[in-house]
């Protein structure tokens, strides 16, 4: 049964409250599936500075950080430490993230559910691996209850009216004038740039949604509800 009292600010506030009673943890909701639409960019809350995030897209890492890869894959609570690290650039993200004081350890929550049929839930913070570790031992229960507790916040709102994915504001311009059938010189006409910079727009947008064409793209941001 959804809960239209709910709303996607309700959990984001939801999310900065368990990083305040888990002394400044960072918290990150990922789903890779939306009422059964697979997608390859998966919806986002976390309380990790929106500097990171436009660093972590602009680097495109979200295709190769194996957290993402094994939270939406595996079944077993897991600590970053434990996850391999099979690319170089995941080696490069990890080493980038503790340098700019983002994150050195971590725990992964993997969920499930009938309509988001992967998630999951990063707990994550400065503290040295080893110190980390001795915190999990106290604090695992912990974590994985509210994991499961915002999950179900998630599920009971059964859809989301604005998608966190990385599309510029003009690139969300051009995919919305292409799901209404313009063509490329017809959009740079109403929006007042060049054909050239609007297929660059749709171009970034289709490497952001990982779309192998224009009408895969509009689907997805359609889905994600990026462009209305």
């Amino acid at each position: 049964m959804y809960n239209k009292s709910l709303s996607v600010t309700d959990l984001r506030n939801k999310l900065y409250f368990y990083k305040e009673i888990l002394n400044g943890t960072d918290v990150t909701y990922v789903s890779g599936c939306i009422l059964s639409v697979d997608l390859d960019v998966p919806f986002c809350l976390t309380t990790l500075p929106k500097e990171w995030l436009d660093y972590y897209h602009r680097n495109e890492y979200i295709h190769i950080d194996p957290v993402i890869g094994y939270g939406l894959s595996s079944i077993k609570p897991a600590l970053f430490s434990d996850i391999p690290l099979s690319y170089a650039k995941s080696r490069e993200l990890r080493s980038c993230a503790a340098e700019r004081g983002i994150f050195k350890s971590g725990f992964v929550v993997p969920l499930r559910g009938p309509l988001v049929n992967r998630a999951m839930v990063c707990f994550s913070n400065l503290e040295k691996p080893e110190q980390w570790n001795s915190t999990i031992v106290s604090l695992q229960t912990k974590f994985i209850q509210l994991a499961h507790e915002l999950h179900e916040n998630v599920l009971a709102i059964g859809h989301f009216p604005q998608a966190e994915v990385a599309l510029t504001a003009r690139q969300k311009q051009c995919l919305k004038w292409a799901s209404l059938g313009k063509t490329a010189a017809e959009t740079a006409i109403i929006i007042g740039v060049t054909e050239r910079a609007v297929r660059a727009h749709l171009t970034g947008a289709r490497s952001v949604l990982n779309a192998s064409n224009i009408t895969q793209a509009v689907a997805k941001a359609t889905a994600l509800h990026a462009i209305f």
